[in-house]
């Protein structure tokens, strides 16, 4: 590829001389016959030139010169194709992204100093506890390519992953195995807490190619063959993923025997899916000698019986020396812990024996007991105190999640419960300052929002207010959700823990939940609320934002509105308010929005929401947007308030968006309520054909269209018959949805 460029560099230099070097006699020969002053030598060049012009006219040329233009046009051709296709390699691999795909890799905890060390070490073959992780990743041996980290809920097997995946040994060891090969490592942490691509196959997969493609974009043209040729031709190709293809490609790149794979997946047991599909995919991808993969789970049977033969460890069993050391660092980085330990040496000695003893090697225990203990040495327990503070807390760690919970404060459940619940219904992970937003009953939340100011929150407001929503966490919550610190980001309001989640969302703490929040509380109206006041404050004019803005509050009002029957009408008004005021604030830089003009007759100019939608749709107003997300109960609220007629462009223009057959745009995705909405929608048809005047521009419209872009109740229409008769059925077809003719 060097070569070609510095080819293709070369033959561009010699061309743009050679057009200078004419440019000049041109310039020269034009001057003299200006002048009719002409040289001998100057008659001599031009007729020269008039010889060679004359030549290409008639494609006459030296046969040496047809060759080197030939050659010259070849050149320029690959250079240009080499430019298409490392554009479409590198659209293609930023296509493979996502948000948040490596976000659960950086919120594991990191392995406490100097445990899982010995991880690495190279056992003897009397230690018959767990298969020798050292000898298997620098042997070869058929039939033992999958290694199995397992152990229960809590024990820290996502934290050995981590420290797996960071220590350079990993690779080093590794490499024993791969011999002259290049090894090449890719991993996914998988996260039930997360957001659906976390979650899911599709993430898996992405992640796995984005990783092992990213030094080789050049491959993504030959893995995707079908894309990039329509890419080439028809500047297609883009389209969204699919499983089949994304596991052909990653077939294909895994069966490249002249490398080594190895392949590190955490957390089977937060795949949102089949786990048998999951296993399938691990099994026969590790069926190449050349590859390994290193998983781990929960030791649920259907992973017992899957991995149960193979190599594997069961983590709480060898974790011991390693919650010693960090039990014992936590309490001697405390300073009164260290009072207590020149009073009494051999009875604080005794009392990390008996956290360690009862803790059965989980980590997550151990975390909380710690944080208890703590508390207990900051209001100066003595000695006795602490051990009896240990011995009332629960060994079992659903048992001791019980305890946090029931010990709340009484003043602070109510206001618990609701944060509990909030966190469970936001369909992934919430930023800290959006959940502050919704923190609070939904009657207090929404009026906040609806009155808030259109303008950026200044950073000193919005630090104090962030300072404040995690010590509010931390008093209600008794660290069962928390605040994660990333830098100087607000950081993601989360569970502590996946077995956390599972004890919280269990039936019997469930209902006990609801109970605790009050009745009437919504937390789905909380978080619609939220989103409007974070667009309000936080916006810094992207399209994309705007519009994922825009589309959680239509998401959020859509779940509210489930739970009452009652359409959220003053957020969705207040969101076409401050929507429109960000689309004029940014001024003609923002190139995604442009004034267009109605389609009818008067060619009227609008001069706010015009714009075009992610599926490049052009929308007037924001009833229009409100008519993609198929929002139906606030556009019939909208069409009842409204006290001006429609005009027939307004109404047919509706009706055509409503109607027409299209992927749903691009900011819907992972937004339930708004993912399973039909498209068209036939609700949003018969809302608009009820209140609409006749239609019969939109029949005409409907008519000139592609059919493929039609509902197919409306394709079938198109087949046969006269324009008049297709109009006529046209028209009752839409007027039967309402169970009349016209």
């Amino acid at each position: 590829m060097k070569n070609l460029e510095k080819n293709g560099y070369a033959v561009s230099t010699d061309l743009k001389r050679m057009m200078e070097k004419s440019q000049q006699q041109h310039r020269d020969l034009l001057a003299a016959v200006g002048d009719n002053n002409w040289s001998s030598k100057e008659k001599e060049q031009f007729k020269m030139l008039s010889t060679e012009l004359a030549a290409i006219g008639d494609n006459n040329w030296p046969s040496k010169e047809k060759e080197q233009f030939k050659m010259l046009s070849t050149e320029l051709g690959r250079s240009n194709e080499l430019q298409r296709e490392t554009l479409f390699c590198q659209t293609l691999l930023a296509r493979l992204r996502f948000p948040f795909m490596h976000e659960r890799h950086e919120r594991i905890s990191k392995a406490h100093q100097e445990t899982f060390q010995w991880i690495y070490d190279d056992l003897t073959a009397a230690d018959s506890q767990w298969t020798n992780f050292l000898g298997w990743m620098k042997n070869s041996t058929d039939g033992e390519n999958i290694y199995w980290i397992t152990g229960k809920a809590g024990s820290g097997k996502s934290t050995l992953m981590k420290f797996l995946w960071n220590d350079r040994r990993t690779v080093q060891h590794l490499s024993a195995w791969a011999g002259d090969r290049p090894l090449v490592t890719a991993g996914f942490f998988f996260w039930i807490s997360g957001a659906d691509m976390q979650m899911s196959g599709m993430g898996l997969l992405q992640t796995l190619l984005a990783q092992l493609l990213n030094d080789r974009p050049g491959l993504l043209s030959k893995l995707f063959r079908e894309r990039w040729e329509s890419f080439n031709y028809l500047q297609g190709g883009l389209e969204n993923w699919t499983w089949h293809e994304l596991k052909q490609a990653f077939e294909i790149l895994v069966s490249d025997r002249s490398k080594t794979y190895f392949f590190l997946i955490d957390g089977l047991d937060e795949f949102l899916g089949d786990p048998e599909e999951l296993i399938d995919f691990i099994i026969n991808t590790a069926k190449s000698p050349n590859v390994k993969i290193c998983t781990a789970s929960r030791p649920w049977l259907v992973f017992e019986e899957a991995f149960n033969d193979r190599p594997s460890l069961m983590l709480q069993n060898l974790t011991r020396p390693d919650i010693k050391r960090y039990v014992s660092a936590k309490f001697h980085e405390n300073k009164r812990y260290l009072r207590l330990v020149e009073q009494d040496l051999e009875y604080t000695t005794q009392l990390v024996d008996n956290v360690v003893e009862k803790s059965a090697g989980v980590f997550l225990w151990v975390y909380l007991v710690v944080k208890s203990l703590f508390q207990g040495i900051t209001n100066s327990d003595r000695n006795s105190d602490l051990q009896k503070r240990l011995d009332s807390l629960p060994s079992d760690l659903e048992a001791l999640f019980d305890r946090l919970l029931n010990s709340l404060d009484p003043g602070y459940f109510r206001e618990a419960c609701q944060m509990f619940q909030i966190v469970s219904v936001a369909q992934e992970p919430l930023d800290l300052l959006t959940f502050s937003f919704a923190d609070g009953a939904d009657s207090a939340v929404v009026p906040v929002a609806l009155s808030a100011d259109i303008k950026p929150i200044e950073d000193r407001a919005m630090f104090a207010r962030l300072d404040d929503e995690r010590r509010r966490l931390n008093t209600r919550c008794k660290g069962l959700i928390e605040a994660s610190v990333t830098g100087t980001q607000p950081g993601r309001v989360e569970y502590l823990h996946r077995s956390a989640k599972d004890f919280l969302e269990s039936k019997r703490v469930w209902e006990k939940i609801i109970h605790g929040g009050g009745r009437s509380f919504n937390p789905n109206r909380c978080l619609c609320a939220a989103f409007l006041y974070r667009l309000k404050v936080s916006y810094i004019g992207k399209a994309s934002d705007l519009w994922d803005g825009i589309s959680w509050v239509m998401e959020y009002s859509l779940q509210a509105e489930q739970a009452t029957s009652t359409p959220e009408v003053a957020i969705l008004d207040e969101l076409h308010h401050t929507a429109t005021v960000l689309i004029k604030g940014t001024g003609a830089a923002f190139s995604q929005w442009t004034l267009l003009s109605h389609e009818d007759s008067q060619q009227e100019m609008m001069p706010t929401w015009a714009a075009k939608d992610p599926c490049d749709y052009p929308l007037h107003s924001f009833l229009e947007v409100a008519v993609l997300f198929n929002h139906t109960t606030y556009v019939k609220s909208n069409l009842k308030r409204n006290t001006t007629p429609w005009s027939r462009g307004e109404y047919d223009r509706l009706l055509w968006l409503a109607s027409r057959s299209r992927n749903q745009p691009a900011c819907t995705r992972g937004k339930a309520a708004l993912m399973e909405t039909k498209v068209p929608n036939p609700d949003m048809i018969r809302l608009l054909l009820a209140e609409g005047p006749d239609s019969n521009w939109f029949l005409d419209r409907t008519l000139n269209a592609s059919e493929s872009s039609l509902a197919p109740q409306v394709q079938s229409l198109l087949q046969s018959g006269s324009r008049n008769s297709k109009k006529k059925a046209l028209r009752f077809r839409f007027r039967s949805l309402l169970g009349r003719s016209k």
